[in-house]
């Protein structure tokens, strides 16, 4: 599978274990394309967590007050692992809970995870109101569950996201600059924010890595 960097009349294609291939409708973006960016990539598997749920793991763990953490569509459990181990109540969401379940017999799985099955884009949002104290959403962006989130988040939970890497034809799925900042202000203060660009300039599409904190005021957002 490769990601594509792209160069002025040119690009450079390298592999990425797990990345998607460029399946996707192309948008019609014939902008200039931007310089290369050289970087490093960190060698990954389905099973090592996310770098920003590792930087932010214990202050999200604190602020949880024994609430559980929610993992939005968690898949292997690559990031419940690391709450597991700090001692956390977990609650693994996903529409398929298959990669969790073969990673444990009945006997093995650990008594701190709970399994939720729900197809998050057609159910109702299974988690009730300030019931969970942060929730993870890495790689399923899905900005119609904000305002879910925020209502099943306690006052001062975290909730974390990170979108898909920006590779090949998955720019297509990305949001737009500030597109999630703006959702997200009027419920949450924001402690760490980070986007990338990604794809053709035209598209104006960027990863965005972000960390922020439910506001204690739960008004609506029409309020």
């Amino acid at each position: 599978m490769y990601c594509t960097a792209y160069g002025p009349g040119s690009s450079i294609r390298f592999v990425v274990p797990g990345a998607i291939l460029d399946t996707a409708p192309k948008l019609n973006c014939r902008a200039k394309r931007r310089p290369v960016l050289f970087f490093k990539m960190r060698a990954t598997d389905k099973y090592t967590p996310s770098r920003i749920v590792e930087r932010f793991a214990e202050q999200i763990a604190h602020a949880a007050k024994g609430f559980p953490i929610l993992d939005v569509a968690c898949g292997s459990g690559r990031n419940t692992d690391v709450f597991v181990r700090l001692g956390c109540n977990v609650i693994c969401l996903d529409k398929n809970l298959s990669q969790i379940e073969s990673r444990y017999s009945q006997e093995t799985m650990p008594s701190r995870l709970k399994l939720l099955k729900a197809d998050l884009i057609n159910d109702p949002w299974p988690v009730g109101v300030a019931s969970v104290g942060g929730i993870i959403n890495i790689h399923f962006l899905l900005p119609n569950l904000f305002s879910a989130f925020a209502e099943s988040l306690i006052a001062g939970g975290y909730l974390v996201i990170e979108t898909v890497p920006g590779c090949g034809g998955n720019y297509v799925q990305l949001p737009k600059a500030n597109q999630l900042r703006t959702a997200l202000s009027h419920m949450f203060e924001f402690e760490f924010y980070k986007e990338n660009p990604a794809g053709p300039a035209a598209c104006e599409a960027v990863t965005v890595r972000l960390a922020v904190k439910r506001k204690s005021n739960r008004e609506s957002p029409s309020q």
